[in-house]
Protein backbone atom coordinates (compact mmCIF):
# COMPACT_ATOMS: atom_id res chain seq x y z
CA UNK A 1 0.00 0.00 0.00
CA UNK A 2 1.30 3.34 -0.88
CA UNK A 3 1.89 5.84 1.70
CA UNK A 4 -0.88 7.92 0.47
CA UNK A 5 -2.93 4.98 0.34
CA UNK A 6 -1.85 4.48 4.02
CA UNK A 7 -3.52 8.32 4.66
CA UNK A 8 -6.81 7.23 3.27
CA UNK A 9 -7.01 4.51 5.57
CA UNK A 10 -4.50 5.73 8.46
CA UNK A 11 -7.16 4.45 11.53
CA UNK A 12 -7.52 1.00 9.57
CA UNK A 13 -3.98 0.79 8.78
CA UNK A 14 -2.25 0.87 12.02
CA UNK A 15 -4.26 -2.13 12.69
CA UNK A 16 -4.00 -4.15 9.54
CA UNK A 17 -0.13 -3.98 9.47
CA UNK A 18 0.28 -5.40 12.76
CA UNK A 19 -2.43 -7.80 12.18
CA UNK A 20 -1.31 -9.06 8.55
CA UNK A 21 2.19 -9.46 9.71
CA UNK A 22 0.70 -11.62 12.86
CA UNK A 23 -1.17 -13.75 10.31
CA UNK A 24 1.40 -16.23 9.86
CA UNK A 25 1.41 -16.96 13.76
CA UNK A 26 -2.62 -16.71 14.15
CA UNK A 27 -2.70 -19.52 11.57
CA UNK A 28 -2.61 -22.90 13.77
CA UNK A 29 -3.11 -20.98 16.69
CA UNK A 30 -6.54 -23.01 17.30
CA UNK A 31 -6.83 -26.88 15.82
CA UNK A 32 -3.38 -27.49 14.88
CA UNK A 33 -2.85 -30.74 13.75
CA UNK A 34 0.41 -32.95 12.88
CA UNK A 35 2.85 -32.79 10.21
CA UNK A 36 2.05 -35.46 7.49
CA UNK A 37 4.19 -38.20 8.09
CA UNK A 38 5.24 -38.14 4.41
CA UNK A 39 7.51 -34.79 4.63
CA UNK A 40 9.30 -36.17 8.26
CA UNK A 41 12.13 -38.08 6.57
CA UNK A 42 13.09 -34.33 4.71
CA UNK A 43 10.69 -34.28 1.65
CA UNK A 44 9.55 -35.53 -0.78
CA UNK A 45 10.84 -36.84 -4.36
CA UNK A 46 14.73 -36.41 -2.43
CA UNK A 47 13.69 -32.52 -2.12
CA UNK A 48 15.71 -30.52 0.86
CA UNK A 49 14.57 -31.50 4.49
CA UNK A 50 15.18 -27.07 4.33
CA UNK A 51 13.21 -25.00 2.25
CA UNK A 52 14.91 -21.36 2.47
CA UNK A 53 17.32 -19.64 5.04
CA UNK A 54 16.41 -16.25 6.71
CA UNK A 55 19.87 -14.88 8.23
CA UNK A 56 21.02 -18.08 8.98
CA UNK A 57 18.10 -19.71 10.45
CA UNK A 58 16.66 -22.68 8.95
CA UNK A 59 12.54 -22.82 7.44
CA UNK A 60 12.36 -26.95 7.31
CA UNK A 61 10.10 -28.75 4.88
CA UNK A 62 8.13 -30.11 8.04
CA UNK A 63 6.93 -26.47 9.26
CA UNK A 64 6.64 -25.31 5.04
CA UNK A 65 4.55 -28.57 4.12
CA UNK A 66 2.56 -28.46 6.82
CA UNK A 67 1.75 -24.93 6.57
CA UNK A 68 0.80 -25.74 2.67
CA UNK A 69 -1.49 -28.60 3.62
CA UNK A 70 -3.45 -26.13 6.39
CA UNK A 71 -3.87 -23.45 3.79
CA UNK A 72 -4.93 -25.65 0.72
CA UNK A 73 -7.32 -26.80 2.73
CA UNK A 74 -8.81 -23.57 3.85
CA UNK A 75 -8.55 -22.60 0.10
CA UNK A 76 -9.51 -25.74 -1.81
CA UNK A 77 -12.77 -26.76 0.03
CA UNK A 78 -14.77 -29.42 -1.78
CA UNK A 79 -12.81 -28.52 -5.24
CA UNK A 80 -9.73 -29.65 -6.95
CA UNK A 81 -7.00 -26.93 -7.02
CA UNK A 82 -5.37 -26.26 -10.29
CA UNK A 83 -1.50 -26.49 -10.26
CA UNK A 84 -0.96 -22.91 -10.58
CA UNK A 85 -2.91 -22.25 -7.47
CA UNK A 86 -1.16 -24.70 -6.19
CA UNK A 87 1.79 -22.41 -6.84
CA UNK A 88 0.92 -19.57 -5.69
CA UNK A 89 0.15 -20.82 -2.27
CA UNK A 90 3.42 -22.60 -1.82
CA UNK A 91 4.67 -19.00 -2.61
CA UNK A 92 2.75 -17.34 -0.49
CA UNK A 93 3.34 -19.38 2.43
CA UNK A 94 7.20 -18.94 1.80
CA UNK A 95 6.39 -15.56 1.88
CA UNK A 96 5.16 -15.67 5.26
CA UNK A 97 7.53 -18.02 7.28
CA UNK A 98 10.23 -15.61 5.98
CA UNK A 99 8.60 -12.48 7.50
CA UNK A 100 7.82 -14.91 10.17
CA UNK A 101 11.35 -15.53 11.03
CA UNK A 102 12.23 -11.66 10.39
CA UNK A 103 9.71 -10.65 12.98
CA UNK A 104 10.88 -13.19 15.31
CA UNK A 105 14.37 -12.73 14.88
CA UNK A 106 14.16 -8.85 15.72
CA UNK A 107 12.13 -8.88 18.55
CA UNK A 108 14.93 -11.16 19.82
CA UNK A 109 17.12 -8.59 18.76
CA UNK A 110 14.97 -5.86 20.78
CA UNK A 111 14.82 -7.65 23.73
CA UNK A 112 10.68 -8.10 23.30
CA UNK A 113 9.52 -10.58 25.57
CA UNK A 114 5.77 -11.90 26.90
CA UNK A 115 5.39 -13.63 30.22
CA UNK A 116 3.64 -17.07 30.71
CA UNK A 117 1.04 -14.56 32.49
CA UNK A 118 0.37 -13.13 29.50
CA UNK A 119 -0.24 -15.93 26.93
CA UNK A 120 -2.35 -17.37 30.07
CA UNK A 121 -4.49 -14.41 30.08
CA UNK A 122 -4.90 -14.09 26.62
CA UNK A 123 -5.57 -17.38 26.37
CA UNK A 124 -8.52 -17.09 28.59
CA UNK A 125 -9.94 -14.43 26.38
CA UNK A 126 -9.91 -16.13 23.77
CA UNK A 127 -11.69 -19.32 25.16
CA UNK A 128 -14.26 -16.47 26.29
CA UNK A 129 -14.46 -15.54 22.66
CA UNK A 130 -15.37 -18.37 21.77
CA UNK A 131 -17.47 -19.70 24.53
CA UNK A 132 -19.51 -16.01 24.42
CA UNK A 133 -19.79 -17.33 20.26
CA UNK A 134 -21.22 -20.76 21.40
CA UNK A 135 -23.81 -18.80 23.47
CA UNK A 136 -25.45 -16.08 20.99
CA UNK A 137 -25.78 -19.48 18.55
CA UNK A 138 -27.51 -21.65 21.01
CA UNK A 139 -29.53 -19.18 22.28
CA UNK A 140 -30.70 -17.40 19.37
CA UNK A 141 -33.97 -15.34 19.23
CA UNK A 142 -34.38 -16.13 23.17
CA UNK A 143 -35.41 -12.66 24.54
CA UNK A 144 -36.11 -13.90 27.74
CA UNK A 145 -33.54 -12.85 30.84
CA UNK A 146 -32.41 -16.07 32.23
CA UNK A 147 -29.91 -16.81 28.71
CA UNK A 148 -27.10 -18.05 31.33
CA UNK A 149 -29.90 -20.61 32.24
CA UNK A 150 -30.76 -21.46 28.85
CA UNK A 151 -27.75 -21.29 27.79
CA UNK A 152 -26.62 -24.56 30.28
CA UNK A 153 -29.70 -25.88 29.50
CA UNK A 154 -28.76 -26.08 25.92
CA UNK A 155 -25.49 -27.70 26.92
CA UNK A 156 -26.94 -30.46 28.97
CA UNK A 157 -29.29 -31.45 25.79
CA UNK A 158 -25.34 -32.20 24.25
CA UNK A 159 -24.47 -33.82 27.35
CA UNK A 160 -21.41 -31.00 27.97
CA UNK A 161 -21.16 -28.61 30.67
CA UNK A 162 -19.53 -25.13 30.80
CA UNK A 163 -16.46 -26.11 32.22
CA UNK A 164 -16.10 -29.10 29.79
CA UNK A 165 -16.63 -27.08 26.46
CA UNK A 166 -14.01 -24.19 27.97
CA UNK A 167 -11.54 -27.54 28.62
CA UNK A 168 -11.73 -28.37 25.19
CA UNK A 169 -11.76 -24.89 23.32
CA UNK A 170 -8.06 -24.20 25.94
CA UNK A 171 -6.82 -27.78 24.73
CA UNK A 172 -7.57 -26.80 20.99
CA UNK A 173 -5.24 -23.23 21.39
CA UNK A 174 -1.51 -23.70 20.47
CA UNK A 175 0.35 -21.48 23.24
CA UNK A 176 3.56 -21.40 21.60
CA UNK A 177 2.09 -19.85 18.22
CA UNK A 178 -0.14 -17.15 20.66
CA UNK A 179 3.02 -16.74 21.99
CA UNK A 180 4.45 -15.05 18.78
CA UNK A 181 1.81 -13.59 17.77
CA UNK A 182 1.96 -11.40 21.45
CA UNK A 183 5.60 -10.78 20.72
CA UNK A 184 4.58 -9.42 17.38
CA UNK A 185 1.67 -7.28 18.62
CA UNK A 186 4.84 -6.04 21.25
CA UNK A 187 7.49 -5.11 18.85
CA UNK A 188 4.94 -3.09 16.53
CA UNK A 189 3.18 -1.50 19.52
CA UNK A 190 6.73 -0.10 20.85
CA UNK A 191 8.12 0.97 17.25
CA UNK A 192 4.66 2.96 16.63
CA UNK A 193 5.32 4.67 20.39
CA UNK A 194 8.35 5.50 19.88
CA UNK A 195 7.71 8.17 17.32
CA UNK A 196 7.82 11.94 18.20
CA UNK A 197 4.85 13.35 19.08
CA UNK A 198 5.59 16.67 20.04
CA UNK A 199 3.45 19.87 19.10
CA UNK A 200 6.42 20.94 16.94
CA UNK A 201 6.31 17.69 15.08
CA UNK A 202 2.81 17.62 14.09
CA UNK A 203 2.96 21.53 13.49
CA UNK A 204 6.13 20.73 11.25
CA UNK A 205 3.73 18.11 9.10
CA UNK A 206 1.34 20.60 7.71
CA UNK A 207 4.87 21.90 6.27
CA UNK A 208 4.46 21.60 2.33
CA UNK A 209 7.21 21.80 -0.59
CA UNK A 210 7.84 22.47 -4.20
CA UNK A 211 10.69 20.09 -5.34
CA UNK A 212 12.98 19.65 -8.78
CA UNK A 213 14.40 16.56 -9.59
CA UNK A 214 16.76 14.24 -11.13
CA UNK A 215 15.98 10.60 -11.97
CA UNK A 216 18.90 8.31 -13.26
CA UNK A 217 16.94 5.15 -13.46
CA UNK A 218 18.01 1.68 -13.26
CA UNK A 219 15.48 0.28 -15.93
CA UNK A 220 17.90 0.11 -19.15
CA UNK A 221 21.21 0.40 -16.85
CA UNK A 222 22.99 -1.38 -13.79
CA UNK A 223 23.05 0.00 -10.36
CA UNK A 224 26.38 0.61 -10.56
CA UNK A 225 25.90 2.72 -13.96
CA UNK A 226 23.57 4.43 -12.82
CA UNK A 227 25.27 5.57 -9.18
CA UNK A 228 27.67 7.29 -11.28
CA UNK A 229 25.35 8.66 -14.09
CA UNK A 230 23.98 10.23 -10.54
CA UNK A 231 27.24 11.15 -8.80
CA UNK A 232 28.46 12.71 -12.42
CA UNK A 233 25.64 14.79 -12.34
CA UNK A 234 25.59 16.35 -8.63
CA UNK A 235 29.61 16.84 -9.56
CA UNK A 236 28.02 19.31 -12.62
CA UNK A 237 25.93 20.89 -10.23
CA UNK A 238 28.46 21.65 -8.01
CA UNK A 239 30.28 23.37 -10.55
CA UNK A 240 27.35 25.68 -10.90
CA UNK A 241 25.74 23.96 -14.29
CA UNK A 242 21.62 24.33 -14.27
CA UNK A 243 19.47 21.96 -12.48
CA UNK A 244 16.77 22.21 -15.25
CA UNK A 245 19.60 21.81 -18.05
CA UNK A 246 20.73 18.70 -16.22
CA UNK A 247 17.27 17.37 -15.80
CA UNK A 248 16.35 17.81 -19.70
CA UNK A 249 19.76 16.08 -20.28
CA UNK A 250 19.95 13.20 -17.69
CA UNK A 251 16.70 12.84 -15.93
CA UNK A 252 14.65 9.56 -16.67
CA UNK A 253 12.09 11.38 -14.95
CA UNK A 254 8.17 12.25 -16.49
CA UNK A 255 8.81 16.01 -15.49
CA UNK A 256 12.30 16.22 -17.11
CA UNK A 257 10.95 18.64 -20.19
CA UNK A 258 10.16 21.44 -17.26
CA UNK A 259 13.60 20.87 -15.89
CA UNK A 260 12.75 18.37 -13.35
CA UNK A 261 10.35 20.54 -11.64
CA UNK A 262 6.99 18.40 -10.22
CA UNK A 263 3.69 20.46 -10.44
CA UNK A 264 2.70 22.01 -7.61
CA UNK A 265 2.96 22.05 -3.54
CA UNK A 266 3.27 18.82 -1.85
CA UNK A 267 3.27 18.06 2.25
CA UNK A 268 5.88 16.90 3.79
CA UNK A 269 6.04 12.87 4.11
CA UNK A 270 4.61 11.81 0.58
CA UNK A 271 7.33 10.86 -0.96
CA UNK A 272 9.44 7.64 -0.58
CA UNK A 273 10.95 8.07 2.86
CA UNK A 274 14.42 7.86 1.68
CA UNK A 275 13.67 11.13 -0.33
CA UNK A 276 11.70 12.74 2.69
CA UNK A 277 14.56 12.38 4.45
CA UNK A 278 17.42 13.64 2.03
CA UNK A 279 14.23 16.66 1.86
CA UNK A 280 14.64 17.79 5.47
CA UNK A 281 17.98 18.47 5.42
CA UNK A 282 17.60 20.99 2.59
CA UNK A 283 17.84 24.17 4.97
CA UNK A 284 16.47 26.49 2.04
CA UNK A 285 15.16 26.90 -1.29
CA UNK A 286 17.70 26.30 -3.80
CA UNK A 287 20.00 23.86 -1.83
CA UNK A 288 20.30 20.72 -3.43
CA UNK A 289 21.01 17.13 -2.11
CA UNK A 290 23.23 14.74 -2.86
CA UNK A 291 22.39 11.47 -5.20
CA UNK A 292 19.52 9.10 -3.26
CA UNK A 293 19.40 6.05 -3.50
CA UNK A 294 15.36 4.93 -4.42
CA UNK A 295 13.43 1.91 -5.53
CA UNK A 296 13.34 3.75 -9.08
CA UNK A 297 17.22 4.31 -9.35
CA UNK A 298 19.21 7.14 -7.85
CA UNK A 299 17.93 11.15 -7.13
CA UNK A 300 19.02 14.39 -6.92
CA UNK A 301 16.17 16.65 -5.29
CA UNK A 302 16.38 20.37 -4.85
CA UNK A 303 14.00 22.29 -2.93
CA UNK A 304 12.39 25.12 -4.86
CA UNK A 305 9.52 26.46 -2.58
CA UNK A 306 8.30 25.36 1.19
CA UNK A 307 4.80 26.93 3.30
CA UNK A 308 3.29 26.26 6.10
CA UNK A 309 -0.44 24.78 5.82
CA UNK A 310 -1.35 24.56 9.45
CA UNK A 311 -4.97 24.10 9.69
CA UNK A 312 -6.48 27.68 11.03
CA UNK A 313 -8.46 25.81 13.84
CA UNK A 314 -5.10 24.03 14.85
CA UNK A 315 -5.03 25.99 18.26
CA UNK A 316 -8.35 25.09 19.60
CA UNK A 317 -7.82 22.43 22.36
CA UNK A 318 -9.76 20.03 20.65
CA UNK A 319 -8.66 20.74 17.59
CA UNK A 320 -4.92 20.17 18.38
CA UNK A 321 -5.84 16.76 20.29
CA UNK A 322 -7.70 15.61 17.16
CA UNK A 323 -5.24 16.75 15.00
CA UNK A 324 -1.91 14.98 17.01
CA UNK A 325 -3.92 11.84 17.05
CA UNK A 326 -4.13 11.30 13.57
CA UNK A 327 -0.30 12.43 13.27
CA UNK A 328 0.50 9.63 16.18
CA UNK A 329 -1.55 7.04 13.99
CA UNK A 330 0.10 7.96 10.47
CA UNK A 331 3.40 8.48 11.79
CA UNK A 332 3.08 5.25 13.49
CA UNK A 333 2.05 3.20 10.88
CA UNK A 334 4.61 5.04 8.75
CA UNK A 335 7.36 3.61 11.74
CA UNK A 336 6.00 0.25 11.51
CA UNK A 337 5.88 -0.20 7.98
CA UNK A 338 9.85 1.38 7.45
CA UNK A 339 11.02 -1.29 9.87
CA UNK A 340 9.36 -3.97 8.41
CA UNK A 341 10.49 -2.43 4.63
CA UNK A 342 14.09 -2.60 6.39
CA UNK A 343 13.56 -5.66 7.85
CA UNK A 344 13.00 -7.61 4.66
CA UNK A 345 15.64 -5.01 2.69
CA UNK A 346 18.58 -6.11 4.94
CA UNK A 347 17.78 -9.94 5.37
CA UNK A 348 19.82 -12.29 3.97
CA UNK A 349 17.10 -14.99 2.40
CA UNK A 350 18.82 -18.00 0.85
CA UNK A 351 16.01 -20.05 -0.67
CA UNK A 352 17.01 -24.11 -1.22
CA UNK A 353 13.71 -25.30 -2.68
CA UNK A 354 14.25 -25.18 -6.38
CA UNK A 355 10.79 -24.39 -7.01
CA UNK A 356 10.44 -21.70 -4.68
CA UNK A 357 13.68 -20.36 -6.87
CA UNK A 358 11.03 -20.39 -9.68
CA UNK A 359 8.98 -18.54 -7.56
CA UNK A 360 10.98 -16.08 -6.51
CA UNK A 361 12.29 -15.54 -9.72
CA UNK A 362 8.70 -14.57 -10.71
CA UNK A 363 8.17 -12.20 -7.70
CA UNK A 364 11.29 -10.52 -8.80
CA UNK A 365 9.72 -9.10 -11.75
CA UNK A 366 6.78 -7.88 -10.25
CA UNK A 367 8.48 -6.31 -7.35
CA UNK A 368 12.04 -5.62 -8.37
CA UNK A 369 13.26 -2.88 -10.03
CA UNK A 370 11.05 -1.19 -13.07
CA UNK A 371 12.83 -3.10 -16.01
CA UNK A 372 11.77 -1.18 -19.15
CA UNK A 373 13.53 -2.55 -22.31
CA UNK A 374 12.38 -5.67 -24.26
CA UNK A 375 15.31 -7.56 -24.20
CA UNK A 376 15.70 -7.18 -20.14
CA UNK A 377 12.00 -8.17 -19.44
CA UNK A 378 12.56 -11.32 -21.89
CA UNK A 379 16.08 -12.33 -20.42
CA UNK A 380 13.87 -11.96 -16.38
CA UNK A 381 11.11 -14.15 -17.61
CA UNK A 382 13.72 -16.81 -19.32
CA UNK A 383 15.46 -16.65 -15.86
CA UNK A 384 12.20 -17.73 -13.90
CA UNK A 385 11.72 -20.56 -16.82
CA UNK A 386 15.35 -21.85 -16.25
CA UNK A 387 14.75 -22.18 -12.55
CA UNK A 388 11.17 -24.45 -13.21
CA UNK A 389 12.92 -26.33 -15.88
CA UNK A 390 15.65 -27.41 -12.98
CA UNK A 391 12.92 -28.16 -10.23
CA UNK A 392 11.26 -29.81 -12.57
CA UNK A 393 14.57 -32.15 -13.50
CA UNK A 394 14.91 -32.58 -9.70
CA UNK A 395 11.84 -33.74 -9.22
CA UNK A 396 11.80 -37.42 -10.75
CA UNK A 397 8.40 -38.69 -10.80
CA UNK A 398 6.11 -36.31 -8.49
CA UNK A 399 3.50 -35.41 -10.55
CA UNK A 400 2.30 -32.48 -8.22
CA UNK A 401 5.86 -31.15 -8.62
CA UNK A 402 5.89 -31.23 -12.22
CA UNK A 403 2.63 -30.23 -13.22
CA UNK A 404 3.11 -26.93 -10.79
CA UNK A 405 6.62 -26.46 -12.81
CA UNK A 406 5.34 -27.26 -16.63
CA UNK A 407 1.95 -25.64 -16.03
CA UNK A 408 4.43 -21.94 -15.03
CA UNK A 409 6.67 -22.53 -17.97
CA UNK A 410 3.52 -22.98 -20.24
CA UNK A 411 2.40 -19.78 -19.39
CA UNK A 412 5.74 -17.97 -19.10
CA UNK A 413 6.19 -19.06 -22.46
CA UNK A 414 3.16 -17.52 -23.50
CA UNK A 415 3.69 -14.45 -22.68
CA UNK A 416 6.90 -14.59 -24.72
CA UNK A 417 5.16 -16.07 -27.73
CA UNK A 418 3.12 -12.75 -28.04
CA UNK A 419 4.52 -10.56 -31.07
CA UNK A 420 5.53 -6.82 -29.48
CA UNK A 421 6.37 -7.01 -25.94
CA UNK A 422 9.74 -8.56 -26.24
CA UNK A 423 11.49 -7.64 -28.73
CA UNK A 424 11.53 -11.34 -30.63
CA UNK A 425 11.46 -12.04 -34.49
CA UNK A 426 8.95 -14.26 -35.50
CA UNK A 427 11.70 -17.24 -35.51
CA UNK A 428 12.01 -16.57 -31.67
CA UNK A 429 8.37 -16.37 -31.37
CA UNK A 430 7.86 -19.69 -33.05
CA UNK A 431 10.75 -21.29 -30.73
CA UNK A 432 8.29 -19.99 -27.47
CA UNK A 433 5.28 -21.39 -29.53
CA UNK A 434 6.67 -24.79 -29.48
CA UNK A 435 7.77 -24.93 -26.07
CA UNK A 436 4.69 -23.70 -24.65
CA UNK A 437 3.17 -26.38 -26.48
CA UNK A 438 5.78 -29.12 -24.99
CA UNK A 439 5.52 -27.82 -21.73
CA UNK A 440 1.27 -27.56 -21.57
CA UNK A 441 1.69 -31.55 -22.88
CA UNK A 442 3.88 -31.88 -19.88
CA UNK A 443 1.74 -30.17 -17.19
CA UNK A 444 -1.43 -32.43 -18.26
CA UNK A 445 0.66 -35.60 -18.24
CA UNK A 446 1.18 -34.95 -14.55
CA UNK A 447 -2.04 -32.59 -13.48
CA UNK A 448 -5.38 -31.28 -14.46
CA UNK A 449 -6.65 -27.95 -15.11
CA UNK A 450 -8.99 -26.48 -17.35
CA UNK A 451 -7.39 -23.30 -18.20
CA UNK A 452 -4.35 -25.55 -19.39
CA UNK A 453 -6.60 -27.73 -21.70
CA UNK A 454 -8.08 -24.45 -22.90
CA UNK A 455 -4.92 -23.42 -23.73
CA UNK A 456 -3.52 -26.19 -25.79
CA UNK A 457 -7.03 -26.62 -27.47
CA UNK A 458 -6.48 -23.12 -28.86
CA UNK A 459 -3.18 -24.56 -29.83
CA UNK A 460 -4.86 -27.34 -32.02
CA UNK A 461 -7.70 -25.24 -33.46
CA UNK A 462 -4.86 -22.80 -34.99
CA UNK A 463 -3.18 -25.87 -36.14
CA UNK A 464 -6.04 -27.14 -37.64
CA UNK A 465 -6.33 -30.59 -35.50
CA UNK A 466 -9.95 -30.35 -34.60
CA UNK A 467 -10.10 -33.65 -33.03
CA UNK A 468 -7.53 -33.21 -30.59
CA UNK A 469 -9.11 -29.38 -29.26
CA UNK A 470 -12.32 -30.96 -29.40
CA UNK A 471 -10.77 -34.19 -27.07
CA UNK A 472 -9.58 -31.15 -24.95
CA UNK A 473 -12.89 -29.46 -24.54
CA UNK A 474 -15.04 -32.05 -24.06
CA UNK A 475 -13.11 -32.85 -20.89
CA UNK A 476 -12.92 -29.24 -19.84
CA UNK A 477 -17.07 -28.80 -20.30
CA UNK A 478 -17.30 -32.43 -18.25
CA UNK A 479 -15.24 -30.62 -15.79
CA UNK A 480 -16.43 -26.40 -15.73
CA UNK A 481 -18.90 -27.49 -13.37
CA UNK A 482 -20.78 -23.88 -12.80
CA UNK A 483 -17.71 -21.87 -14.59
CA UNK A 484 -19.95 -19.94 -16.80
CA UNK A 485 -17.01 -18.58 -18.51
CA UNK A 486 -15.06 -21.91 -19.63
CA UNK A 487 -18.55 -22.78 -21.44
CA UNK A 488 -18.05 -19.22 -23.10
CA UNK A 489 -14.86 -20.23 -24.03
CA UNK A 490 -15.51 -23.54 -25.31
CA UNK A 491 -18.41 -22.17 -27.60
CA UNK A 492 -15.73 -19.87 -29.10
CA UNK A 493 -13.11 -22.29 -29.64
CA UNK A 494 -15.97 -24.37 -31.60
CA UNK A 495 -17.30 -21.62 -33.84
CA UNK A 496 -13.31 -21.10 -35.24
CA UNK A 497 -13.70 -25.20 -36.40
CA UNK A 498 -15.18 -24.74 -39.47
CA UNK A 499 -16.75 -27.08 -41.36
CA UNK A 500 -16.59 -29.57 -38.07
CA UNK A 501 -20.19 -31.24 -37.16
CA UNK A 502 -18.61 -32.21 -33.98
CA UNK A 503 -17.93 -28.67 -33.43
CA UNK A 504 -21.46 -27.84 -33.87
CA UNK A 505 -22.54 -30.57 -31.96
CA UNK A 506 -20.30 -29.52 -29.17
CA UNK A 507 -21.68 -25.68 -29.56
CA UNK A 508 -25.12 -27.25 -28.93
CA UNK A 509 -24.17 -29.09 -25.91
CA UNK A 510 -22.44 -25.78 -24.37
CA UNK A 511 -25.26 -23.12 -25.26
CA UNK A 512 -28.31 -26.18 -23.39
CA UNK A 513 -25.83 -25.72 -20.44
CA UNK A 514 -26.27 -22.00 -20.87
CA UNK A 515 -29.47 -21.95 -20.89
CA UNK A 516 -30.35 -24.18 -18.13
CA UNK A 517 -27.59 -22.41 -16.17
CA UNK A 518 -29.54 -18.98 -16.41
CA UNK A 519 -33.23 -20.99 -15.81
CA UNK A 520 -31.45 -22.62 -12.96
CA UNK A 521 -29.62 -19.26 -11.39
CA UNK A 522 -31.62 -16.71 -12.43
CA UNK A 523 -29.98 -14.38 -10.30
CA UNK A 524 -26.54 -15.30 -11.43
CA UNK A 525 -25.58 -17.14 -8.45
CA UNK A 526 -22.65 -19.64 -8.57
CA UNK A 527 -19.52 -18.40 -10.66
CA UNK A 528 -19.36 -15.16 -11.61
CA UNK A 529 -21.13 -14.62 -15.30
CA UNK A 530 -19.56 -12.24 -17.56
CA UNK A 531 -21.45 -8.71 -18.35
CA UNK A 532 -23.62 -8.74 -21.23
Amino acid sequence: MSIVGMRKNMKQWSKYLVWSLAIVFVIGIIGVSAPGAMFRDGGQSGQSGIVAKVNGEKISRVAFEKRVDEDTKKMAGDRVLTPIEELQIRGRVLDGLVDRALIMQAAKKERIRVSKRDVNRKVEELVDSQISQIKAELTAGYKGKNVDKLFQSELRKRNLTLNKVRYDIRKGIDANALREQLVVEKLFKSIAENIDKSEKAVRASFDEIKVSRITVGVDNRSDAQAKARAEEVAKKLRGGESFAALAKEYSDDPFKDDGGAVQGFIRMGMMEPELDAAIAKLAKVSDVSSPVKTSRGYVIIKLDGKRSALPADFNKPDKKKSYIEQYALVKGSDAQQTYFTDLKKNAKVEVIDLEMKGYEAIKAISTGPLVSTPEMKRAKLEVAISQFKKAAVAAEHDPRILARCYSTMAYLYDMLSKPGAFGTDKALRDKYAAEKEASLNAALDNGEANDLRLMRAEIYVDQGKYSNALEDLDVVSQNAYNDYAAHEQIISLCQKMKGSAEAARQIAVEKQWILDFKKNNPSGSGMAMPSP
